[in-house]
């Protein structure tokens, strides 16, 4: 029979074993990623060199901040339709913090119809949709009209104002 209190003796035996197993395995894994990072930049590299494409870009490793990789990351390249996901992290924002909820309705007249990619240039006007289902609309089908009409309803300010607390500095 035990005595009384043995378990609590070992118990931070076991605590510190299963911290340097977990510690073991956490460094296993960062350095079997740490491995692959210069292989996966020299084949996007490559890749690059013989497609003729340019492009800026950062991979960073969520699970290890500090193992990331750059190319050109401070070459200024213009957004295009990229800035639909920072528009839309900012309206998502707007909806946390309450200034627009997904189920405002929203009307899209002919004149907020915009060139470009999308579906809400041919749709029947006026259309009235939810704020959620412009959002869709907008990373769906890239849809012009509808980021048009999202920057509109939140504003400039806003917007930049939360790219800059998404630190992104050169976005606006």
């Amino acid at each position: 029979m035990r005595k009384p209190g043995a378990f609590i003796k070992i118990a931070p035996r076991i605590v510190l074993l299963f911290f340097f197993a977990y510690f073991f395995f956490q460094v296993t894994k960062f350095y079997q990623k740490y491995r692959l990072i210069p292989d996966l930049k020299v084949k996007i590299q490559d890749q690059l060199k013989s497609s003729g494409f340019r492009c800026s870009l950062v991979i960073k490793d969520l699970d290890f901040p500090g193992l990331r990789f750059e190319i050109d990351s401070e070459k200024k390249i213009p957004a295009a339709s990229l800035i639909k996901l920072p528009i839309l992290a900012g309206a998502l924002k707007a909806v946390e913090e309450g200034k627009v909820s997904l189920q405002d309705e929203v009307v899209i007249k002919g004149a907020d119809t915009a060139g470009g990619s999308g579906k809400l240039k041919a749709a029947m006007l006026p259309l009235t949709l939810t704020f959620e289902k412009l959002l869709e609309f907008m990373i769906s089908s890239s849809d012009n009209t509808a980021t048009n009409k999202v920057i509109h309803i939140l504003g400039f300010e806003y917007l930049n104002n939360s790219f800059k607390d998404f630190n992104l500095n050169e976005t606006v």
